[in-house]
């Protein structure tokens, strides 16, 4: 199954795919190192069920998982990119 990332930055929104069985944090980090190079290290955040924006890392990993959306037979993925690290 193929997994949509869907960055958000400063207004604009970048998209990639890629096999969700290849999806980890470093893979959510290596895309959006290849779509927006010039970035660098950034905070990356993800919406939850209660609308609060999480920190993206290993350890929220699984539950960035759980907030996939479901749309034309892929998970959508969003993620917020925020200031530089």
């Amino acid at each position: 199954m193929t997994a949509v990332l869907k960055f958000r930055f400063s207004g604009e929104v970048r998209r990639s795919q890629i096999q969700l069985a290849d999806l980890d944090a470093g893979a959510v980090v290596r895309e959006l190192n290849r779509l927006w190079p010039a970035l660098g290290d950034r905070c990356l955040k993800y919406l939850d069920e209660d609308g609060d924006l999480c920190a993206l890392c290993p350890e929220t990993f699984a539950d960035f998982l759980d907030h996939g959306a479901e749309s034309g037979g892929k998970t959508v993925f969003r993620v917020e990119v925020g200031e530089a690290q």
